[in-house]
Order: structure tokens, then sequence, then C-alpha cells
């Protein structure tokens, strides 16, 4: 079985500083006090990989160093291996820095490696990562080859053992004491390891070194833990610096909209809810709740929510860190369209009301709705938007006036009166209301929907168009 090994030489370096050309960077192990990644200005000024912090510093005083993070490196591969889960089901992520990936068994689907790379780069060159390939047909030999070689596409059997008997031992992953035990007895390549049967290398040496050059030939198989995506989405990214605006925040965040939009599309669902956690540099987390009217799966409608919303934000201080959580989520539901009908050209019904949420507030969004109520005050209600009011019986639409005061207000003028009475009694198991509605024209001319209480008072309930 053929397999791919991706190795990103330096992934934190390159998911934080990739735009960053007019300073020397170096990520630095703080256990080792050696440069572990570079950038290229740093390279070109000197600066080695398994240089000393003190030599690197010495050399180039305005050197920036970063602290290597194990963990910025693991949730990155993870990203990788989520998004080319589309294209190879089996794939074994590699601490610290590389993936494992078995597709052999997907030539038929994609008609051969030269069509399967070409789907797998194009997903590779949207990280924008830096990173060297090879193939083989065990997941070790793999390995060493893209770390050694490099940029090694191919399925003929013959040229890929050629490719890895040409390897130094070097290039194996064994310890000192294992590489100076080899160079004592005159082992120079892995040609030289190859051509000695398997009972010879076991008279010679460890056995644990013995199954391992089996296990680089494919004899014996070598144990990996395959990827299983999670069923919620939740990514994260580093800021460079430190971001004080909202609006300069929106690019970072495309990034993480863009990856939420391909887990939602290969999985077929959508969500009406995403949480942004903005981490500030105090420590202080500050989330802001996406939320759309209907489930969505496009990258281009939850940035334009999210730009409307962040409009309307402050930032209480500066944010360091930006994670993108989806977690409620559905079936894609897709609307039939008519065949000759013509394309709408404007938006749907809960599409803008998703608009007018994020940009004026969820709470300042409504419909109003008639509710089975005889007061007249009480005969409207918010409720969410678009809901219909279909269920009010024929008997409660009388004769009512376009414009309801939300507080009837005493009568102090002079009316005539046109129609009417129209007794409303109602709320008798609490505070019972008794009133008589009349209409009338007052002096302006204005029609008035008007009530006498049974104490003789009368009242301006509402106003007709």
């Amino acid at each position: 079985m053929l397999w791919l090994y991706l190795s990103f030489p330096q992934l934190q370096l390159d998911s934080l500083y990739a735009r960053q050309q007019s300073q020397a960077i170096a990520v630095v192990d703080e256990a080792s006090n050696k440069v572990v990644q570079r950038n290229a200005i740093a390279q070109k000024d000197g600066i080695k990989l398994g240089m000393g912090l003190a030599s690197a510093a010495a050399l180039l005083p305005e050197l920036h160093l970063v602290p290597y993070n194990k963990s910025v490196e693991q949730q990155h591969l993870k990203d990788i291996a989520q998004t080319l889960y589309q294209f190879t089901a089996d794939i074994a992520i590699d601490p610290p820095h590389g993936l494992f990936l078995k597709v052999g068994n997907m030539f038929k689907l994609y008609q051969g490696l030269t069509a399967y790379w070409q789907m797998v780069c194009a997903a590779l060159d949207d990280f924008g990562y830096q990173y060297t390939y090879a193939t083989a047909y065990s997941p070790l030999a793999a390995k060493l080859l893209a770390n050694y070689h490099g940029n090694i596409l191919c399925s003929d059997k013959a040229q890929l053992k050629t490719y890895l008997l040409s390897l130094p031992i070097e290039a194996m992953e064994i310890d000192d004491k294992q590489l100076q035990q080899l160079q004592r007895v005159g082992i120079r390549r892995y040609e030289q390891l190859d051509h000695i049967p398997a009972k010879q290398l076991a008279k010679r040496f460890e056995q644990g070194f013995v199954q391992y050059l089996l296990k680089i030939q494919g004899v014996l198989p070598y144990p990996l833990s395959f990827y299983h995506p999670p069923l919620t989405f939740k990514q994260s990214i580093e800021l460079l610096y430190d971001i004080e605006a909202t609006s300069v925040l929106l690019k970072p965040l495309a990034r993480l909209i863009a990856a939420l939009q391909s887990f939602l599309r290969i999985r077929g669902l959508a969500s009406c809810h995403v949480y942004c956690d903005l981490t500030q540099r105090d420590g202080q987390k500050q989330s802001v709740h996406i939320r759309s009217a209907q489930a969505i799966d496009s990258a281009d409608k939850w940035l334009a929510l999210a730009t409307l919303q962040f409009e309307r934000m402050t930032l209480s201080a500066p944010v360091t860190h930006i994670t993108v959580r989806c977690e409620q989520l559905q079936a894609l539901q897709q609307q039939a369209q008519d065949l000759f009908e013509p394309a709408s050209q404007g938006l749907a019904p809960l599409e803008l009301v998703s608009l007018l949420q994020a940009k004026l507030g969820h709470e300042q969004v409504y419909s109003v709705q008639q509710v089975n109520e005889h007061q007249p005050e009480y005969e409207s209600q918010k409720s969410a938007p678009l809901v219909s009011s279909s269920d009010i019986s024929a008997d409660l639409k009388p004769l009512r006036p376009g414009y309801i005061l939300s507080q009837a207000v005493p009568l102090q003028e002079k009316v005539d009166i046109l129609y009417g009475p129209e007794r409303i009694l109602t709320n008798w198991h609490k505070t019972s209301v008794l009133r008589d509605y009349f209409v009338a024209r007052n002096t302006h001319g204005q029609w008035c929907w008007l009530y006498r209480q049974h104490d003789g008072q009368w009242f301006i309930q509402g106003y007709f168009g």
C-alpha cells in the first residue's frame, strides 16, 4: 500500500509570521536553547538551525525570538488533517510536524496518483505553509524520504527503492549511540544495511534497531493512530500583534470562517449559531455570538453577519488570539427551485432578518402578532420575526383603528359620536374590565376610537388612518 508523508518543518513560524518579511525571526526551543525554526531573512543573515541562543543573539542582535510552542503546531496539524480528510480517510498525525496519508486505496476514485496529488496540493496551498512530501510503500520510508530528499511523488517500487537506498544513516531516526556504532563498523548508507540479511543484523545489533529497519522495509507494520474528525468545529489563530480595532480583526476571522465553511460543506451541515472568542492581552475573553435566522453554511454570509456585528461592538482590551466555535449543527436543507422560475435578485426573508439582527441587535428585530385578547392594548404583542398570526378567530376582527395608543389618554376635547357603543367585558378572573367603545370625530377631523368606563370617564384608545 502506497503512503504519502507530509512534513511541515516550520509550522509555527509559517502560521504566525509567513507574511512578515521585514524582520529576522527565529523560533527557539527553551528546553535546549537552540534555534528550531527561522525565516528567510534570518537564514540570509547566518542564523542556522540548531544554533545556540547565545550565538544567534551575538551574530544578529536585532533577531526577533519566539519561544517554541508545541501545542500550536499540534493544533495546526489537526486543522490540516481536518481539511485533507475530504480526500483521504486514513490520516495519522505524526508530532511534532508531520502527517501520514494512506493513498494507495484512493487511486480508483481520483484516477491515479497525479490527479490525487493535485487535489491535495490545492488544499495545502490555501494554508500557505512550507512543506515537503514523499511517497513510499511503508509509512516510515515515506517519512525518511520526505525529511531528507523531499518532494518525491512516485508509485514505481523500483524507483522508490533507489531513493531509499541512497539515504545516509544520519537520515534515520536513531540515537547518537546507535549512529556511532554503525559508523564504527563502516556503515555509512542505508544501502549497506539493506544488503545484510535479517539474521545477521539480529546478531550484530539490538532487537529494537532491527525491528526499526524491518518497519522501514514494510516487513513489520508501523503502528499508527488514525485521525477522526471532531463532531463540532473549533479552530483558533494566534495574531501576529495585538489588535485594537474590530475592523482589523475581520481579516484573520475570515480565514477561520473559510475553514468553518469547509467543515460544514464536507459533512452537508449548516448552523444558526457561531461563537467567536476573543482572547485579550490580559487573558480575559470577550465572546461574540453571531446568529442567523436560518441555518447556513456559506463563509460569505457568516462573514457579512460578523462584519455588521463587529461594527456595533467595542473591544475592552487589545486582542491576541481568536477562536471560532460552531457546536449547534443540523443537516443543510436545500430549497428546491423551479427550473423556469427567474433567479431571485433580492434577499430571502430570513436572510434579511439575519442581517437586520446583526446590524441592530437581536432584540430589536421582531414581528407584531395579534393574539386572542379582548383588551385592545394587549391585542398586539412582539413575536419572533416572520411569525404568522393566522390562528386568530374571525370574530375577533371587528372594526379597529390602525394606530392604537400603548396607553389610553383621557378625552379632553369635544367629539361627535359616529358609531357605537361596542361593549367589552373581560379579565373577569382578575380585575374586571368593563368598557363601551365608540367611533368619533374630533374638531380637527380625526377619527378617534374612544371608550367610556363604568364610572363615566372617557379615554382615547386610538386613531383611524
